[in-house]
């Protein structure tokens, strides 16, 4: 193994191929296809960190090599969890920041708990922390946000934690995302903001509105259970470049994600 100092907290970047009129697809570069491979090789443990959908040139997926553990509390390669032979003894902890509906919230929970069959639990809200915030953009980095998680939760526990924000958030690289989750590990965050239609100066649609929160939540969770990303357009882990990729792609997982997803949470 590389030494933990210069190991820790590094991340490399993976860019998708670029198809014809700059529009994003799903295959990762060969170059990123024989990283990949031979990280895989090399490292037994540690996190990836996604970069969930959103718009820009890349999507750009971090490899956090996590490879000591530090009194920050930033990266835990060597945490485990206890095995739980009853999925429904694991829980979803939904974290709202900032100012967030209850009823958006109530009914994100019961859509979470039906489609992972889990507990969903609804923590008490934070405020929006003010590092991470670009003024320059007017957004926050996502993975400040995900820092503040771990310095609240933890990085081990058997459940997963979902924040939920109204800000508007971004990662290097793109113009914003729709959310970040650490693959495989524990923390996940989503932004409402793109997905209200009054963004976009249009009138609000409820009912629309809560299908892209679950869409996202799913998406997210998805990853943090260890999914990647499908290239099924209808599948909730088919990347999103654009809000109408959300839009057309369905809440639910397919065949091959769902079989995946079980055996996962094994």
């Amino acid at each position: 193994m590389r030494s933990a100092s210069r190991a820790n907290r590094r991340y490399f970047r993976e860019a998708y191929r670029t198809g014809r009129n700059g529009q994003e697809v799903e295959e990762p570069s060969p170059y990123a296809v024989r990283f990949l491979a031979r990280l895989k090789r090399v490292i037994s443990e540690g996190r990836l960190l996604d970069i969930g959908c959103g718009e820009g040139r890349h999507a750009i997926i971090f490899l956090g090599l996590c490879l000591a553990v530090f009194a920050s509390g930033a990266c835990f390669p060597n945490a485990t969890c206890a095995e739980v032979s009853n999925p429904m003894e694991r829980e979803i902890l939904l974290l709202p920041i900032g100012n967030i509906e209850g009823r958006v919230l109530d009914a994100l929970a019961k859509d979470l708990a039906k489609t992972f069959e889990v507990r969903v639990k609804r923590c008490d809200s934070l405020e929006v922390p003010r590092q991470g915030f670009n003024p320059a953009r007017g957004q926050y980095l996502a993975s400040s946000l995900l820092d503040e998680l771990r310095a609240v939760f933890g990085p081990e526990g058997q459940d997963k934690v979902l924040a939920i924000t109204d800000v508007d958030l971004y990662a290097a690289g793109l113009n914003f995302v729709f959310g970040e989750a650490e693959s495989g590990g524990r923390l996940a965050v989503i932004s409402l903001a793109r997905l209200h239609q009054s963004f976009r100066s249009l009138l609000e649609n409820p009912f629309l509105f809560q299908e892209r929160v679950t869409k996202e939540a799913v998406h997210e969770l998805g990853h943090v259970w260890g999914l990647g990303h499908c290239p099924g357009p209808l599948c909730v882990m088919h990347f999103s470049n654009s809000l109408l990729d959300t839009d057309r792609k369905s809440a639910s997982f397919c065949a091959e994600c769902q079989a995946r997803l079980e055996k996962l949470m094994k």
